[in-house]
């Protein structure tokens, strides 16, 4: 996937993305619904990024600078921010 994607934050999504789509598919057997929370899903499970303490980033927004990221985690919106941290 994504560089720094795969952390706990996006396998909650992950997970609670999955459990809506079964519940859906079981309860309201809606396709448009279960593809909105599918796409939903991944946008948001894209969106978080974990920096660690000793590392700082950098955060591009269509290319131009926005801010620099300190550690925690940070959110950004995929297609449109690049985020470089090391």
């Amino acid at each position: 996937m994504f560089e720094g994607s795969m952390n706990v934050v996006t396998w909650v999504i992950v997970a609670v993305t999955l459990v809506l789509i079964g519940a859906m598919i079981i309860l309201v057997d809606s396709s448009w619904g279960v593809a909105v929370v599918f796409v939903a899903g991944c946008l948001l499970a894209a969106s978080p990024r974990v920096i660690k303490e000793w590392e700082r980033g950098v955060l591009l927004r269509l290319g131009k600078f926005r801010r620099i990221l300190l550690q925690g985690i940070a959110w950004i919106v995929p297609g449109f921010d690049n985020a470089y941290y090391g």
